[in-house]
C-alpha cells in the first residue's frame, strides 16, 4: 500500500469491487483554527440517515456519535489522503 499523502484534486480513493468504501487517513485543514487534524475515516457512498438526510455522492465520511452512531461528512476541509498502513504482523504476547 501507498504512505505517501495524496492531494485530493490529484485523485481520490479507489473502493474494491464488491465492497461499499474504503478506510482511509485523512488530513482536514481547518481554516479557523488555522492548522490539520489527521485521523481515520473512510471513503465511500453517502449513505442517508437522520442527522444528515439529504447527503448524496461519494465522501470522506466520519462517525458521529450520541445517542445513536451515524456516519456523516468529515466536518473540515480534507485536504489530503492515504491508504491505511498494513498492520504489525502478531506474534502472540511478545
Amino acid at each position: 500500500m501507498e504512505s505517501n499523502w495524496i492531494n485530493v484534486k490529484d485523485r481520490l480513493p479507489e473502493i474494491k469491487k464488491g465492497y461499499h468504501a474504503v478506510s482511509v487517513i485523512v488530513a482536514e485543514y481547518d481554516h479557523c483554527y488555522p492548522g490539520y487534524t489527521v485521523h481515520s475515516c473512510i471513503y465511500g457512498k453517502y449513505i442517508k440517515n437522520s442527522l444528515f438526510p439529504k447527503l448524496e455522492g461519494m465522501g470522506f465520511m466520519t462517525m458521529y456519535s450520541g445517542c445513536k452512531s451515524e456516519w456523516g461528512p468529515c466536518s473540515d476541509e480534507v485536504t489530503h489522503w492515504m491508504y491505511m498502513p498494513d498492520p504489525p504482523e502478531y506474534n502472540g504476547n511478545k
